[in-house]
């Protein structure tokens, strides 16, 4: 628990989820000071979560009673009761504004309610747990809790809430009657329960991609495999994966590997048949371009997709940037929020403080004809003259570590190569090598392959070294380096903190992070602010600001981006 709580929280404070309960890594209460300085914010113009005040003194199934009697047929995700007020989670943001049409100004036992919209909770609760981990790192300049709002930037929403899903994954296997089902799984593998729910209305998955699902349940249900069965680890139809972009569909069809090889030629044949003809393409609500087969026989192992047939690749166009994709390699699932967010982080490396003058605001020419006569100059001792040299403009070098397929570099090049007033240079670093093969395509096919230099290994050895990777008219020594970090899940390791750290050229960070509730994430940022040591001998970075983006319309999550700089 923690100690900022406060304990009429701790006292009175009573949580429950029902119907679908929000997936969140932590359940502590929020902190009342957060709460208050965020209800009235711009985090809460989207938001699915009311502020329920000046309620009467109920107990908790009162509360929920009264509710549901209040709502009517109205079903809430999560419901948290405090002294005087409560939390209600509703399933989308149009129903929240429905409930608060209901109960705002109702009165209930002589005492008027007031019903609004309150900051999303995740973004809240994640703040405040980063507060804490700053705090217990010792770091210095660290904003009070009340001033974190002025950090946390208003969220910026997706251009598409509904059906923006570019991947989807949909899991083989059978319902609770027990028929053959391709969905999303139900119950808990603890519980000793499995199942498959059907697709559905979900509203963040395209039209076409249901209609493959839909259609793979009639070929599995035809088809003489069996789906696998994870219990009995038998069977052979294991997931089918949707890449879906403006005019290419990808499907991988993962399978628990067949021991009779006669009958897995035959189902790759008809799953060619069925996907890849003229037939299918007049026939079928959908249209596929590529086919690739996985053998999976353990989520753990090394993945290695085997093309069928039609396309190898896919595309998609970011902020005027075309970008290949291979059917393993990393994109993010929403490419409307993706032109949100790439554009955002281009904004947070602060490139814009060095952009050409405009026509407008160059300096206009001295008219010769003017009649003003000519200043006079001040005589000046000819031992006393200097040769003041105008400050030379640093060179800027664009650092992209965990850069995947190079989307993020390639794009910000794009947008303000031919826009500064100085050498932009980006160096992409990533382990993964097939990925980095994907990057140097894609910045030869936008035309940057001459600005750019991607390179496979790890980061921390990549910047000892990157001085070798630079053109000729530039030195490290007197350029300006901005970091971009996109990384995993699991954060960084602590020697590529350090190497980052030690990079004494390095002025600002700029740390993307799908999952900023992550233990490993707050590490992280903790260990990029903490005073030196002997552990990070260099200078600490400041954290400056957050700004989170929606990627996951439909669901609590929300994307961060994050500036640092020393």
């Amino acid at each position: 628990m923690s100690e900022d709580m406060d304990v009429d929280q701790v006292l009175n404070g009573r949580e429950e989820v029902v119907d679908e309960p929000v997936k969140t890594t932590e359940s502590k209460l929020e902190n009342d000071e957060i709460e208050e300085s965020e209800e009235n914010g711009e985090n809460s113009k989207q938001s699915d979560r009311i502020l329920l005040s000046n309620l009467p003194q109920f107990g908790h199934q009162q509360f929920k009673k009264w509710l549901e009697k209040t709502c009517g047929s109205m079903k809430f995700r999560k419901l948290t009761l405090f002294h005087k007020k409560a939390y209600v989670s509703c399933h989308s943001h149009e129903n929240a504004q429905k409930v608060i049409g209901i109960i705002n100004g109702m009165v209930v036992k002589k005492l008027q309610i007031t019903a609004k919209l309150a900051a999303t909770e995740p973004t809240k609760r994640i703040l405040q747990k980063l507060h804490t981990t700053l705090s217990q790192a010792k770091v210095a300049r660290l904003p009070r809790k009340n001033e974190l709002p002025d950090i946390l930037k208003p969220i910026h929403s997706s251009p598409r809430t509904k059906n923006y899903r570019n991947k989807c994954e949909f899991t083989v296997g059978r319902n609770k009657e027990s028929e053959i089902c391709v969905g999303f799984v139900g119950g808990r593998f603890s519980d000793n329960e499995y199942f498959i729910l059907p697709v559905g209305d979900v509203e963040h998955i395209g039209s076409q991609a249901k209609e493959i699902a839909k259609d793979f349940e009639s070929f599995v249900k035809e088809s003489d495999l069996p789906p696998f069965d994870e219990f009995k680890r038998v069977g052979v139809w294991r997931s089918l994966t949707v890449r879906e972009f403006a005019c290419d569909v990808m499907l991988i069809f993962n399978v628990f590997p067949i021991q009779d090889k006669d009958k897995e030629r035959e189902a790759k044949e008809k799953l060619k048949e069925r996907y890849l003809t003229l037939r299918s393409f007049k026939e079928q609500k959908f249209r596929v371009t590529s086919l690739y087969w996985m053998n999976l026989v353990s989520n753990h192992d090394q993945m290695n997709a085997e093309h069928l047939g039609g396309t190898e690749h896919v595309y998609e166009t970011v902020l005027n940037c075309r970008f290949r994709i291979s059917p393993l390699a990393f994109f993010q699932t929403n490419t409307a929020g993706t032109n949100v967010l790439y554009d955002l982080i281009g904004k947070a490396c602060g490139f814009e403080k060095y952009l050409k003058p405009s026509e407008d605001e160059k300096p206009a020419p001295l008219n010769p004809e003017a009649e003003d006569p000519p200043a006079k100059l001040m005589k000046v001792d000819e031992n006393s003259k200097m040769e003041i040299e105008p400050e030379k403009k640093k060179d800027l070098l664009l650092l992209d570590i965990c850069c995947g397929t190079g989307t993020i570099g390639i794009c910000i090049l794009k947008e303000y190569i031919k826009k500064l007033d100085r050498k932009l240079f980006c160096i992409g670093v990533e382990i993964v090598e097939s990925a980095i093969q994907d990057a140097k395509k894609n910045a030869k096919d936008n035309l940057l392959e001459k600005d750019c230099y991607h390179v496979a290994g790890k980061a921390e050895d990549v910047f000892r070294n990157a001085k070798y990777y630079l053109p000729t008219t530039m030195k490290m020594e007197t350029s300006q380096v901005i970091g971009v970090l996109d990384p995993p899940r699991a954060g960084l390791a602590d020697k590529l903190i350090r190497g980052i750290r030690e990079m004494s050229q390095m002025t600002r960070i700029v740390y993307v992070s799908c999952e900023p509730s992550y233990p490993q994430v707050m590490k992280n940022l903790a260990d990029l602010c903490k005073p030196r040591s002997r552990k990070f001998d260099s200078d600490p970075f400041t954290l400056v600001s957050i700004q989170p983006v929606d990627m996951f319309p439909q669901t609590p999550h929300v994307e961060w981006v994050i500036t640092l700089q020393r």
